[in-house]
């Protein structure tokens, strides 16, 4: 039985992203085993068959001394499983796994950029990664996944010849059957809900809509804001809870914090909005609204416009709250409008993002690497 090693940077990222793959996986008669930060999900992950490994990864700022911890403990999971393919999702697993990979001469490495965060936009450790990065992309049996071109592209000035070796996957997939399009037609625009869900980051553009949801709300009482998600106190770049708390005081913005079950929560909304000017790679959170039926607004920055099409969405620039501003009253005031956009976004989800074929393009990925070996 050839064994598949995952390594990512958290659990709950992995299985909201990366699960189905694995239980494919498995399926087909492979060992799994998962590498990653622990948060609450080990327990649900081992019932489904998947051999958990914690790993001390922390995902915002470190020591060297932590960085050199992580590399000791992904050698010895390395030598303890002898994988026979590995699967590195994030930079930090990619940076480690890929060169450790090398070291240890792992049969088969699939490298998977979820989006280039904000780590390789750093001036200051943006030659130390690129070196490191180079290594890590040298493996023989090897293939790079990237979910939208402008990654690919940046990745290959770090590394020559990324073009021969990876392909585009675009995000990791929607269940159409869960994420279906079954709203009730707003037609006269009341008690319209505009709707932001995602990491309360800065750099997804929270302020852009928390800007947007105070003067619209000046002039258009009518409209409901709703910000759905929760702080991440790991990540710098973070919200802190006393703005969501001065946020919800002010009464211009319904705060929903965390929601388990997205699917419900995008059947309540009209307009959703995703003002990112994150590293994004392809936002799963786009591709599920759009399934939905939602009519989007999001930035026309790599990775946002990738998910979405001139029919389907509004591409408004980076950090512009007022062109936020300017396309939700645009849309208020034209609900025919939304309803097309709406039955657009599920067509395109359709075509271009049914999770069965993202699962199936992964599989035969590694059934081609398993065959080089």
């Amino acid at each position: 039985m050839k064994k598949i090693l995952f390594i990512v940077n958290v659990d709950w990222f992995f299985s909201s992203h990366r699960l189905p793959i694995a239980l494919e996986a498995k399926k087909q008669g492979y060992e799994i085993h998962l590498a990653c930060g622990l948060t609450d999900k080990r327990v649900e992950l081992e019932k489904l068959g998947i051999v958990v490994h914690s790993l001390d990864l922390k995902r915002g700022n470190s020591s060297i001394y932590c960085e050199f911890k992580l590399l000791k403990q992904l050698f010895f999971i390395f030598k303890l499983i002898k994988p026979d393919l590995v699967h590195l999702i994030t930079i930090k697993p990619i940076l480690m796994g890929g060169i450790l990979a090398k070291i240890l001469k792992i049969p088969a490495v699939v490298i998977s950029f979820s989006g280039l965060g904000l780590i390789l936009k750093n001036k200051i450790f943006n030659k130390i990664i690129s070196f490191f990065l180079y290594v890590a992309l040298s493996n023989k049996n090897q293939k790079i996944i990237f979910q939208n071109n402008n990654d690919r592209s940046y990745i290959s000035k770090i590394r020559s010849g990324i073009y021969e070796t990876s392909e585009i996957i675009k995000g990791s997939g929607v269940d159409l059957s869960i994420f279906s399009h079954s709203k009730k037609e707003n037609e006269d625009c009341t008690n319209l809900i505009v709707m932001m869900a995602s990491r309360l980051l800065y750099s997804k553009g929270v302020n852009e809509f928390i800007k947007a949801a105070k003067i619209i709300n000046k002039v258009n009482k009518k409209i409901r804001f709703v910000l759905v998600g929760d702080v991440d106190p790991e990540n710098p770049d973070s919200i802190k809870k006393n703005e969501l708390l001065r946020w919800k005081s002010e009464n211009f913005v319904e705060i929903w914090g965390y929601k388990k079950d997205m699917r419900e929560i995008f059947k309540k909304c009209d307009i959703f909005v995703f003002p990112s000017y994150y590293g994004e790679g392809l936002p799963k959170v786009l591709i599920e609204a759009a399934a939905c039926g939602c009519a989007i607004i999001t930035t026309d920055h790599p990775g946002c416009r990738d998910a979405v099409e001139p029919s389907s969405a509004i591409l408004i620039p980076v950090r512009d709250h007022l062109a936020l501003v300017n396309s939700i009253l645009n849309l208020v005031k034209n609900p025919q409008k939304i309803k097309k956009m709406a039955i657009s976004g599920r067509r395109l989800a359709e075509r271009e993002f049914d999770l069965n074929k993202v699962v199936d393009r992964h599989i035969g990925i590694y059934k081609k690497l398993f065959s080089n070996i």
